[in-house]
């Protein structure tokens, strides 16, 4: 299974405004390379995704990223980590999402959502909604005030939703990780 970051960042281009693409054209350079863009009136960056392959038999692969909130002050952070599983005669699908929110300054209200576990059988959920309303469900519960720091913290559901989207692709659109 392969991952391509060139139609990562094209998927999210769909959802978002791209303001750079860093990607570099020196494998050495990966790890520390991001996407920045906007959606509405707030600017993220999701750093370069990194994949582990289930090995033996190239089972499938785990794909994670890191996507700060670019807030002035200090970053707050998501962890998104998507496990895709390899199927005969298909494109990989999903087999769990996770994600971890850490609020730099109010520790208290982290995210740490369950594994969301899909059912290859039935491709009938929209994944990046599931993901949408259990980060949705736990950060609008919380209430962290109406400064613009507060007011972007509360748009995590949505980029954590075109990160998921933008890995997994649609009918239109390939996903960035492919047999």
């Amino acid at each position: 299974m392969n991952f391509s970051r060139d139609t990562f960042a094209s998927n999210l281009g769909l959802y978002t405004t791209i303001s750079s693409n860093p990607w570099p054209s020196s494998p050495e350079d990966d790890l520390n390379t991001y996407l920045l863009y906007g959606n509405s009136s707030f600017q993220y960056r999701t750093w370069s995704p990194e994949t582990s392959k289930i090995l033996p038999t190239d089972l499938g692969m785990v794909v994670s990223c890191k996507i700060d909130f670019v807030n002035g002050i200090t970053d707050d952070h998501m962890i998104l980590i998507v496990g895709f599983l390899k199927v005969a005669g298909s494109a990989p699908t999903v087999n769990f999402i996770q994600a971890s929110v850490q609020f730099n300054g109010d520790e208290k209200q982290n995210i740490m959502i369950d594994p969301i576990k899909s059912d290859p059988n039935d491709p009938t959920p929209n994944l990046g909604d599931v993901l949408y309303n259990s980060l949705n469900s736990q950060i609008s519960a919380d209430n962290f005030g109406t400064d613009y720091a507060s007011e972007g913290r509360k748009t995590f559901p949505d980029i954590a939703r075109d990160n998921l989207n933008a890995m997994i692709g649609d009918k239109d659109n390939p996903g960035a990780v492919s047999a």
